[in-house]
């Protein structure tokens, strides 16, 4: 690896960290040299500059890795103080006793939900995996794109989505 490979990498590196504090630059560097040992065999100077190569194919797999590190945030860590008790809500098959703390709990918190907002809460939380957490509109045009499938009509998911935001944002 040349002095100009360095300097490049670098580059490539700070470049992908905009916007990103979470990332350390030696994490984020380390995973391009790696990248550029798995891919340098594969350059061809009749196609591209080598420059132009590795800007592109180092650069697309470090996005990967920060999108990935992203889809992979938990939800507990998007949950307002105080309302932890939401995810026991919506699980496929609580234990006795969590049914039934659960049920307390749901009637408290569910207090004046509609069953449209009742039913994108759970969703949410039911998907809470694989929804793009990291993109709120995403987030919600997925949900809504699960309800609907699930009969839905495309008002009712809207109110419900947009009840559960005004219910959050007083509530917390």
């Amino acid at each position: 690896m040349s002095s100009e490979d360095i300097v490049l990498l670098r580059k490539i590196t700070w470049h992908c960290m905009k916007g990103h504090p979470e990332w350390e630059f030696d994490d984020l560097f380390s995973e391009a040299c790696i990248a550029y040992l798995e891919i340098i065999a594969r350059y061809d100077p009749q196609r591209a500059q080598k420059s132009t190569f590795l800007w592109c194919t180092i650069s697309r797999r470090l996005r990967k890795l920060i999108t990935k590190k992203l889809r992979t945030i938990t939800i507990e860590a998007l949950i307002p103080p105080g309302a932890e008790d939401l995810l026991g809500l919506c699980s496929e098959e609580p234990s006795p006793e969590q049914a039934v703390l659960n049920q307390e709990r749901q009637a408290e918190l569910f207090t004046g939900l509609s069953p449209a907002a009742q039913s994108v809460v759970c969703t949410t939380l039911a998907h809470a995996q694989s929804l793009p957490i990291h993109a709120p509109k995403l987030c919600r045009g997925e949900v809504a794109r699960r309800l609907h499938e699930q009969g839905n009509s495309w008002s009712t998911v809207w109110r419900g989505i947009q009840e559960v935001k005004a219910s959050l944002s007083t509530a917390y």
